[in-house]
């Protein structure tokens, strides 16, 4: 087994010791990628969920978690009880955190960070870009990082590295140094792991694109990948979903994630029992998990 350390084998030789004596194979998201193969899900539960639009952490919320292995929240609603439950449940947690886009609208938004906003957010009203390479906005992100490891999250699941997009290719390009926001991410995620956590990147193909094609240290940034939307879409005006125009580019980057020893994921939405079949298949066939949600507010 592959380590960075001499004490991954005897913890994870105990981790299963216990597991199976509690009769399931739960978590087995981290002991195999540890091990550096593809995920084979052997437990009855679902393999991961994505939940970061639910609101409260009610008992009959944390009891439907149970049917997890792994779920991804939204940490401002779960307190360190409600993940303690969970890993008594059996089940890890992915806490939900973006680097670089903010809610102008909500408490956290302070008037000192109006002078770090880059752009609108995909013509959000309320959303925004955030200028990451500024040191208020980068304390403001690890002390999120900060009062998540707190809360006993297992893992980070990142959002907003794709405002290495916007400041190479996109809007952004004139507004911010592009290899000075790269700089940013990295440091940030360093930072995670620092904590010793697991860090999962959601989507920001291109920034994990240059880390690979530049012989970045993935593993000393991230382990993982949740690509978003790869064969269906939600509509952004009716909140319809339909199905992507094609997953040739993400068929190949997927496996070059994969290839890389990079654990992947799909998070799709559809309620089209042939949309889900064709996501289950494919899925299937490359050793990714998946999850096809019924809401575009992940609820």
């Amino acid at each position: 087994m592959r380590s960075n350390s001499g004490k991954v084998l005897p913890v994870v030789l105990v981790v299963l010791a216990v597991l199976i004596v509690a009769g399931t194979v739960g978590a087995i998201f981290y002991v195999d990628h540890l091990q550096g193969q593809k995920y084979k899900n052997t437990s009855s539960r679902i393999p991961v969920g994505f939940f970061m639009g639910v609101d409260n952490a009610s008992e009959e919320t944390l009891n439907r978690y149970a049917e997890y292995d792994v779920v991804a929240l939204n940490p401002e609603e779960y307190d360190t009880g409600d993940i303690g439950l969970l890993k008594i449940k059996n089940v890890s947690t992915m806490a939900y955190i973006n680097l670089a886009v903010a809610d102008t609208s909500a408490d956290y938004f302070k008037d000192s960070y109006k002078d770090l906003v880059l752009d609108a957010y995909k013509g959000s009203k309320d959303k925004v870009w955030m200028d990451i390479t500024n040191h208020t906005w980068e304390d403001y992100v690890l002390a999120k990082v900060g009062e998540i490891t707190a809360k006993g999250f297992d893992a980070y699941l990142v959002d907003g590295c794709d405002i290495y997009f916007y400041a190479t290719n996109g809007a952004g390009a004139d507004k911010v140094d592009s290899g000075a926001v790269r700089d940013s991410i990295i440091q940030i995620l360093k930072e995670m792991k620092r904590r010793h956590k697991k860090v999962y990147i959601m989507n920001a193909d291109t920034f994990i694109s240059y880390c690979l094609r530049n012989n970045e240290s993935v593993a000393d940034l991230f382990d993982g990948i949740c690509q978003e939307s790869a064969f269906t879409v939600v509509d952004p005006e009716t909140g319809k979903f339909e199905e992507a125009p094609g997953i040739t580019y993400y068929e190949a980057y997927l496996k070059k994630c994969a290839n890389a020893g990079l654990y992947v994921s799909l998070l799709e939405y559809s309620k089209d029992p042939a949309v889900k079949a064709k996501i289950k298949a494919f899925c299937e066939e490359n050793g990714y998990d998946y999850y096809i949600a019924e809401s575009a507010g992940l609820d």
